[in-house]
């Protein structure tokens, strides 16, 4: 049966299933914040340090729609083969974030091939698996992806707590300075020169984490 009208999914996210992947992003709304994170990259790439965005956004504002869509647009790229050229995709956030000066495409293609992505959510080990994947990547630039950051999981693993343990004490200011110096400490050793884009819903718990981060290390997070 046909309908004459669009219809809406209940939350961002899911304009990848089923009827709605046929619909078209568009991207102007995110300009700014591709903004962000292409001068991020360029920082990692060319300077080798870690530069972290957090994106705050309310409930169904599009932030895990984001995070998606530069995991797929990435993926995209990367399957393209070699010797065949890339155009460039103005709809394709990952091409906006490489492409340097003037939509460069070759810097894309070598961008790409010189780049790792992982996406990360709900898992209290996400620390030990992004560790291994920067140390697996140690010639590329890694991008790390932490979506709904204000679930317990995103400090819980920084923390290296149990669920048991975590349970016991619960998310104290306490818990994110220490968490935020950890992080730190990370992004100095294991995690230097990766891009770390962090996604939340709730402001309080990240500008409390950016402070406490900036604390230590003036300028590694920033707040979008």
């Amino acid at each position: 049966m046909d309908y004459n009208r669009i219809i809406y999914p209940e939350r961002a996210e899911y304009l990848n299933e089923g009827t709605f992947r046929s619909y078209k992003i568009f991207l102007n709304h995110w300009k700014t914040l591709s903004t962000k994170l292409k001068s991020n990259f360029e920082e990692a790439l060319l300077r080798r340090v870690s530069k972290t965005l957090i994106v705050f956004g309310e409930q169904s504002s599009g932030k895990t729609l984001f995070a998606n869509k530069i995991t797929q647009d990435f993926t995209i790229t990367l399957q393209v083969p070699q010797g065949t050229t890339i155009n460039y995709d103005q709809g394709n956030i990952w091409h906006q974030i490489v492409s340097g000066f003037g939509k460069n495409v070759n810097l894309i293609r070598e961008n790409t091939t010189d780049s790792a992505l992982i996406q990360i959510e709900d898992d209290s080990n996400w620390v030990n698996k992004v560790k291994e994947f920067c140390r697996n990547n140690s010639n590329r630039t890694c991008l790390i992806i932490a979506d709904n950051c204000e679930r317990d999981y995103f400090v819980q693993g920084i923390c290296g707590m149990t669920d048991e343990q975590f349970l016991q004490i619960g998310r104290t200011q306490e818990m994110i300075t220490a968490s935020a110096q950890r992080f730190v400490a990370l992004c100095r050793a294991e995690l230097r020169g990766a891009v770390i884009v962090m996604f939340t819903n709730d402001d309080i718990f990240a500008l409390a984490f950016q402070e406490e981060v900036n604390k230590q290390h003036k300028g590694l997070e920033r707040f979008h």
